[in-house]
């Protein structure tokens, strides 16, 4: 029952290919793994704010992301030309600092708000141009609709007191809103219709004489 020399031996069937592989991971790579399974789960949840393809992040396993980082902080992004979303956060000592300030019997009777400011070419010390949206006090997000598109925007997350002054508990970033509509930027050069024709036809003449292996001549642009 010897085996031919220079046979190759059939695998063996009664252990599957993926338990093996398995079995000969390291622990640093399933760390690893688990660690960028984790990472993608949360991205996903955020993929709908995200900016740019962060920095490769390093490995580690004991890193936990907190439920807050003890700020009054706010921040604001675009989500269309007429549209824009706040997500803020408060340091866990915000309320003992509003009550130092305006006293407890007005902070309950005071007005929670994102004073939203067009500081198109202004400051927003200097615009005259803003409106109030009254939020609930639990909430940490918001969607924005603004009149205009193509403008400027910061946003003031505060109290607006009984008298009807103001107090800013933070401020967030400035944003620019796009146009609605094509850009009314125009590049200083197109190719002509009588440069395409000569380029297809210069396509065609490659076709039929051939350009090599994977070239267009070779069919990779279809028949």
């Amino acid at each position: 029952g010897g085996r031919r020399p220079g046979s190759r031996r059939e695998p063996s069937r009664r252990t599957g290919p993926v338990r093996r592989t398995v079995a000969a991971l390291s622990p640093k790579t399933r760390r690893a793994f688990s660690v960028y399974r984790r990472l993608a789960e949360q991205r996903i949840k955020a993929s709908k704010y995200y900016l740019g393809a962060p920095g490769t992040p390093e490995l580690d396993t004991g890193f936990v992301y907190p439920d807050s980082y003890g700020e009054n902080v706010i921040v604001l992004m675009v989500r269309d030309p007429y549209w824009l979303f706040a997500y803020w956060e408060f340091a866990p000592g915000l309320r003992r600092e509003l009550v130092e300030r305006v006293g407890n019997e007005e902070l309950l009777t005071s007005r929670l708000v994102l004073r939203v400011y067009d500081v198109t070419e202004t400051p927003p010390e200097g615009s005259h141009s803003y409106y109030d949206i009254d939020i609930a006090a639990d909430a940490r997000d918001w969607y924005i609709n603004v009149a205009r598109a193509g403008r400027e925007y910061v946003v003031d997350i505060g109290l607006v007191r009984p008298g009807g002054s103001f107090v800013v508990i933070a401020r967030s970033n400035r944003v620019s809103l796009p146009p609605v509509g094509p850009s009314d930027v125009v590049d200083e050069e197109w190719v002509t219709f009588p440069g395409l024709e000569e380029w297809y036809t210069a396509v065609g003449r490659e076709r039929r004489f051939g350009s090599g292996s994977g070239g267009w001549g070779s069919g990779g642009w279809g028949r």
